[in-house]
């Protein structure tokens, strides 16, 4: 059907036919208006009393959308901003609204039919039921919207949907019901119904349109007695193509508790015949809002059977069939498929394949039983919707009998994309359960709402699937439960299938199953059961599920749970691939030790949550001991559990919500304990044996970790068979698994093929040792804070911060030492190649003796508030990623032969030293100090001329006011924002940024007699007369300040290119016969440049401003180049060309003049973005040309009362004006000539603008367009008598 619309205008002056309402809420700072067009629907398909095509007027209420303020829409005590009603006129009606710009806005519309008094509607935000309520009253029809919008930018609103805020009931009768026939007559007689009243229980009284939900009524709602549709001109209304009797039409609001939007009430009706009256109950009748019910039956007999459909044709919605549980009826063929529209339609089928179908009379002969069909090579699609929930009072236990239950099913079932709601299934002993017992191929069906009991092979789809193949069939909000019988079976459960079998193909592709519980007692899946033989599972989803192995009950035989989130039992021969789980819950109830003792060989025994308290020694044959959901503790210090196998380990958690602690002994011929897929385990107990299995298996491990799996021991002796011939470790942690070790006594380790006592197999794990012993060396695990000390051949782990532990681990050669976070004293003695790694936090206080050679140190702070790090000693050795703060950071400093830092920083804190050597450590010769990537934030670098040579590589120099180096220095890709003094020879700045805001010309100290370059990004510059040139004799600026400088000292022609984005304004004062370019080479420009026209008119004066991007956020103005800053004083530039710049700034001009009398300006190859204002305003400037542009702002080009205007080769794409002439409303008596040529110019026509506005003193001008292409709602505007050439 149509539905309610409202569309935005694009001009007032266009608005369609109708009544017009146009209301001011705010009176300051007006954004525009926001404009509506409010238009009723058409008919529907099928015409009916309660169609819509009567409502006639628009009720609306605006508020703030937003808290503590005034007219606040969810304060209960507000009043709204304004209110107002509009008639329709043709069904359309006209709302205009000027709202204060940057709020936010919410708007609440109510459609009805207008004097009826239905409603209570003076506060929309809860419209209710305005006194009686008479029954089939289609002038009570309405529709609602909530709407939500905000004026940061102007902008109309279009096709903006209402919808009812209300159920509609009917009630049909058949048409045979009017001519009911009696045993033993030929013809009967004929039933008028004239009134009808229906009274509902468990409806709303009120509507709450801000939240769009009805308001909960406690009491019975009376529809009252009135004429039925039939005397109002509408005897019948066809459902599903077929006519029935119309008897009675009620408007309901659904309440709030709904679940989405739809209720289940109780109906009680009485229908006033020329017979007689007729009264009678329905309880459980579904509605829903926006929805039409449509209760069909023979009303006016005593065995009344009632169909029930939720009519699509109210809101374009699907059907929702709903069943008696009884009735079967033969579907149609239709394109040789059989067609099923209805609940007894699919349980025809379910009697036919089931042989089931009651015997028919032909002729008056009764035919046999029918025989079970298969169907095969007939297809059965579904049309709508069904509902096997039954509303009848009278059978309120409907069970569905599965397709196939006592046949089989060998055709296709195509669900269409269609939903089945309210499966019930019971099944017992071996019977297969689901909406089929056994399929062929089934496709496109959702069932929602199942509610599966079995015994055996159970699914929701399918329950048996022998051969079958299933296509994109879902599942969701259902329930599966199956139960051993006869201490048996209870198996093969699946959410989709409980068993998949077959030589050749079956399959479960492309299925979903959310929000469904399954439980069984074994092999159970979110999707399949038991995937057997060719059985292929692929491209399926489980979702917000439980899957439950309870094997808690008395059961013949234990077996292994096989339960698994996709699929529970794969046979080798099956494909599972593909298939995703997201929130699916595992559970397998293993609820005692007796269980855990007695579990059988060849079962996974999983236990459930909770504590184990061992009383004797537990072996599993051949399987693990697996936790997989939920806390487990196992305590029995002097029992052992021996499980695993050459395959498997013996203990395995698995699961981020899975977690054990074990305090017993694990023993195993396989591997020993497992923590998987994010699982925590914490070993307590007396040990883990796998010293019994000799030979190399997948399970090699005393304790493994992957997948962000976590295992913390903390005590115990470890052991496995450690020959030379034996791949094994105690630890071994991958994909993510990790391994801290507090304590506990492991052996020698292996030695073959790499293998250690501990393999961390990837970067993204970790084994952390803080304690134990071990027969092998663990420093390379060791974690911070702690070393491994050599005690006989043994090796304990100590933690550093107690006694000379730190002392004694750097006085081993080649040791490498990880320092944790905390204060220490640097040692004063470090052995060769010690490498010092150090946590964030790790402090050294005082002054250090950093002679360290050969040695190295990482992330450490050297730290003294008092004095230097380094105070008059020598410095060597290797420093990365290092902090040395202090009140002076290096003072007298003595380099040594080698001495690199790299990541490091330093800083001082008095305005002292941050980096000072006062030469070479004695005797050495050849002193080197090598700095990458360094920071030096501080007041004064030094480096003395006894240090043989300076290599700076990509380090920044902040804060500093002063840098001196008397020796052989070399910078690289280094930034400086301090005073660059190169006192001796051979200084050489290679790729190096001089910037900084105290930085000036000045600061460049280049000597004479002294072989020095300045190289910046490559390229040498020199030094003369106070400027800094390039080889092309170009002034070169890298800073605001550099460029300033130039500009003013600029007495001749002068070219200054810009070395680095620049920020700040700057002021070019025209001079006679002195042209300037500012070349800004690429670079970024945060500021505006402003041009002093001195107000002189130097014609023979210039500036070009090229290849330069304004892109603040913000600048001080409202132009990126100012032809004067708006005086007098500065007015009359002359000669300013601006070329090849980008203008981005947002709300700001490209370029922009102020008081007029400047001449000659020429824009080209420029670009405005989005962003800006504008590219061009320009006021009383003589010659203008604008070529190349590229133009994307809000608006164009606006020339003002300028003259001698030329456009040529330019694109404009703008939401306002494209390019305006003119200003002000007052004639203009000159006669002006403007030219667009070769142009494109388009705009949204915003705001009320044209693409070309010519205005007031534009009069008696020319605009001539040539080769130009004019795009918008309205191409030009001339309020004036110029004349357009085209």
């Amino acid at each position: 059907m149509k539905k309610i619309l409202l569309f935005a205008s694009a001009l007032a002056g266009l608005f369609l036919a109708g009544s017009c309402q146009r209301e001011t809420l705010e009176p300051e700072q007006m954004a525009g208006t926001v404009k509506f067009t409010v238009e009723a629907p058409g008919a529907i398909a099928t015409k009916t009393i309660a169609d819509g095509m009567n409502v006639n007027e628009v009720h609306y209420e605006v508020y703030k959308n937003v808290d503590g303020v005034d007219h606040a829409l969810l304060d209960p005590d507000s009043e709204p901003m304004a209110k107002g009603v509009v008639a329709m006129e043709n069904k359309k009606a006209n709302i205009t609204l000027d709202l204060l710009q940057d709020q936010k806005y919410t708007v609440i519309f109510w459609a009805q039919v207008e004097g009826t008094g239905h409603y209570d509607t003076s506060d929309l935000r809860c419209v209710a039921f305005e006194g009686e309520v008479d029954a089939n009253d289609e002038s009570r029809a309405a529709f609602f919207r909530r709407f939500d919008f905000d004026t940061y930018e102007h902008k109309d609103y279009a096709n903006i949907v209402l919808r009812r805020p209300f159920a509609q009931l009917n009630l049909l009768t058949t048409m045979e019901s009017l001519k009911p026939v009696s045993t033993g007559q030929t013809s009967g007689y004929e039933i008028d119904a004239k009134e009808s009243q229906i009274i509902v229980s468990g409806l709303a009284t009120s509507f709450n349109t801000v939240d769009g939900v009805g308001i909960a009524y406690d009491q019975p709602l009376t529809f009252a007695m009135a004429a039925t549709p039939e005397e109002q001109g509408q005897a019948t209304l066809a459902v599903n193509g077929k006519d029935y009797h119309y008897v009675s039409m009620n408007y309901m609001f659904v309440p709030v508790d709904a679940k989405d939007g739809s209720a289940l009430v109780e109906l009680k009706y009485e229908i006033v015949t020329d017979k007689g009256s007729i009264k009678h109950e329905i309880a459980s009748v579904p509605i829903r809002e926006n929805y039409r019910t449509n209760v069909i039956g023979n009303l006016f007999t005593k065995e009344s059977k009632f169909e029930i459909i939720v009519d699509a044709e109210f809101d374009g919605q699907n059907l929702v069939d709903v069943w008696d549980g009884r009735e079967v009826s033969e579907p149609a063929i239709v394109d040789g498929k059989y067609v099923i529209s209805t609940a007894a339609e699919l349980a025809w089928l379910s009697a036919a394949v089931n042989g089931t179908l009651p015997p028919v009379a032909v002729n008056g002969v009764a035919q046999p039983t029918p025989k079970p069909q298969k169907f095969n090579g007939k297809t059965f699609m579904l049309l709508e919707d069904i509902n096997l929930a039954n509303p009848s009072i009278e059978l309120p236990d409907v069970t569905w009998t599965p397709i196939g239950a006592t046949g089989k099913f060998e055709g296709t079932f195509d669900g269409n994309g269609k939903t089945i709601y309210g499966l019930k299934v019971v099944a017992e002993g071996k019977a297969s359960a689901g909406l089929f017992a056994n399929a062929k191929y089934v496709k496109n069906v959702t069932v929602d709402g199942a509610q599966i009991t079995g015994q055996y092979k159970t699914g929701v789809i399918v329950g048996n699937g022998l051969c079958s193949r299933i296509d994109n069939c879902h599942v969701i909000n259902s329930t599966v439960t199956v139960t051993p019988y006869n201490q048996d079976e209870a198996n093969n459960v699946g959410g989709i299938v409980g068993y998949l079998s077959a030589e050749n193909e079956a399959w479960v592709k492309n299925c979903t199953v959310e929000n469904t519980t399954i439980s069984a007692y074994r092999k159970v899946g979110g999707i399949v059961g038991a995937a057997n033989q060719a059985a292929v599972v692929t491209g399926n989803t489980v979702k917000n599920s439980f899957v439950i192995a309870d094997q808690t009950p008395e059961y013949k035989e234990a077996k292994a749970a096989d339960l698994g989130e996709i699929v529970g039992y794969v046979h080798t021969k099956a494909t599972v691939e593909e298939n995703t789980a997201e929130n699916v819950e595992l559970t397998h109830k293993v609820n005692s030790v007796e269980e855990l003792n007695n579990a059988a060989d060849g079962a996974y025994v999983n236990l459930g949550a909770g504590v184990y308290n061992l009383t004797q020694d537990v072996t599993v044959d051949n399987m693990p001991v697996q936790v997989r959901e939920g806390a487990v503790v196992i305590n029995g210090t002097d029992y052992t559990i021996t499980a695993g196998s050459a395959g498997h380990y013996a203990m395995i958690t698995n699961g981020a919500d899975a977690s054990l602690v074990i305090d017993a002994s694990v023993a195993s011929l396989g591997g020993g304990v497992a923590a998987d897929n994010g699982a925590k385990v914490e070993f307590n107990g007396q040990g883990v044996d796998i010293s019994k299995y000799t030979k190399s298996s997948p399970a090699r491990y005393n304790f493994y970790a992957s997948r962000g799996g976590e295992i913390v021991i903390n005590s115990g002796t470890f052991k496995f068979h450690s020959t030379n011939n034996t791949r094994r470790a105690y630890v071994c942690v991958e994909n993510g698994g990790k391994v801290i070790i507090n304590g506990g006594e492991f052996g020698k380790a292996s030695t073959r093929d790499g293998y250690t006592g501990i393999r961390v197999i990837d970067a993204q794990s970790e084994v952390l040792v803080y304690g134990g012993t071990f027969g092998f060396d663990p420093s390379e695990w060791v974690a911070a804070g702690y070393y491994a000390k050599k005690d006989g051949q043994k090796w304990v782990v100590v933690s550093l911060s107690e006694g000379d532990n730190l002392k004694d681990a750097v006085a081993v050669a080649g040791a490498t030492v990880k320092v944790a976070a905390g204060e220490y004293a640097f040692p004063t003695t470090i052995a060769e190649g010690v490498n010092i790694v150090c946590e964030p936090g790790t402090v050294f206080t005082g002054s250090a003796n950093l002679n360290i050679k050969t040695a190295s140190v990482e992330g450490a702070t050297f730290k003294n508030e008092n004095g230097s790090v380094v105070n008059s000693g020598s410095i060597s050795g290797t420093y990365k990623n290092c902090v040395f703060e202090g009140k002076n950071a290096f003072r007298y400093g003595y380099a040594g032969e080698s001495l690199v830092f790299e990541d490091c920083t330093f800083r001082e804190t008095a305005d002292e030293w941050v980096f000072h050597f006062d030469g070479a450590s004695t005797g050495v010769t050849n002193a080197s100090i090598i700095c990458r990537r360094c920071t030096f934030d501080g007041d004064r670098v030094a480096i003395a001329g006894g240090v043989k040579s300076l290599v700076m590589e990509d380090c920044d120099f902040i804060n500093g006011s002063y840098f001196n180096s008397y020796c052989n220095s070399e910078y690289t890709g280094c930034d400086f924002n301090t005073s660059v003094r190169p006192l001796a020879a051979h200084h050489k700045y290679t790729d190096c940024t001089i910037k900084g805001s105290a930085l000036s010309v000045s600061n460049l100290k280049f000597y004479e007699g002294y072989d020095c370059t300045l190289n910046i990004d490559g390229v040498a510059y020199t030094y003369a007369d106070g400027l800094v040139k390039n080889a092309e004799g170009a002034v070169v600026a890298w800073h605001r300040g550099i460029l300033a400088d130039a500009l003013a000292a600029a007495n001749a022609d002068m070219t200054l290119v810009l070395l680095n984005d620049i920020y700040g304004d700057v002021t070019v004062a025209q001079k006679e016969g002195v042209k300037i370019v500012i070349d800004g080479n690429g670079k970024n420009y945060d500021g505006m440049i402003t041009v002093d026209g001195k107000s002189a008119t130097y014609t023979t004066a210039g500036l070009t401003v090229k290849n330069l991007t304004f892109n603040a956020s913000s600048i001080s103005g409202d132009a990126c180049i100012r032809l004067g800053d708006g005086t007098n004083a500065t007015r009359y530039t002359c000669n300013v060309a601006v070329e090849g710049c980008t203008f981005e700034v947002p709300g700001a001009v490209g370029v922009k003049s102020y008081t007029g009398g400047d001449k000659n300006l020429t824009v080209k190859g420029c670009t405005a973005t989005s962003a800006a204002h504008s590219l061009l305003q320009a006021k009383g400037i003589n010659g203008i040309l604008v070529d190349g542009c590229t133009i994307n702002s809000k608006n164009g080009l606006n020339f003002n009362n300028s003259t001698n205007v030329t456009v040529n080769n330019c694109n404009a794409d703008v939401r306002g004006y494209a390019a305006r002439f003119g200003e002000g409303s007052a004639a203009d008596t000159a006669a002006e000539t403007y030219a667009i040529t070769n142009s494109t110019l388009k705009s949204a026509c915003e705001d009320g603008d044209a693409v070309i506005i010519l205005r007031g003193t534009a009069a008696n001008s020319t605009l001539t367009l040539t080769n130009t292409t004019l795009v918008g709602t309205t191409e030009i505007t001339n309020n004036t008598n110029a004349q357009v050439i085209r």
